[in-house]
């Protein structure tokens, strides 16, 4: 799933924001989200440390479902889409 927000500036608080009103509506709906992936950018790159309470983790607790955890994956866009569709063929459970 890709996210367009059309605003005139962006920073990491407007991104969290974001984030957490669209993970909450696809669980809503019944999507299973194991993996959020975005390139280098530093504002995603902050993001994402947000969400390691300070650092930058490759997973955090899942806040609509405590026993869960999503994995957290930064990098060039085709790589990442390469290794998210190889760890996705394994079915592994998270």
């Amino acid at each position: 799933m890709i996210c367009f927000i059309p605003i005139s500036s962006l920073n990491s608080s407007i991104v969290t924001k974001h984030f957490f009103e669209v993970l909450q509506a696809l669980k809503s709906v019944g999507f299973k989200v194991d993996l959020v992936l975005c390139d280098g950018h530093k504002i995603n790159v902050k993001f994402f440390t947000e969400l390691g309470s300070g650092f930058l983790e490759i997973y955090f607790m899942d806040p609509f479902e405590s026993s869960k955890f999503i994995i957290t994956l930064k990098g060039k866009s085709k790589c990442l889409t390469h290794i998210y569709n190889r760890v996705n063929n394994l079915n592994l459970a998270f």
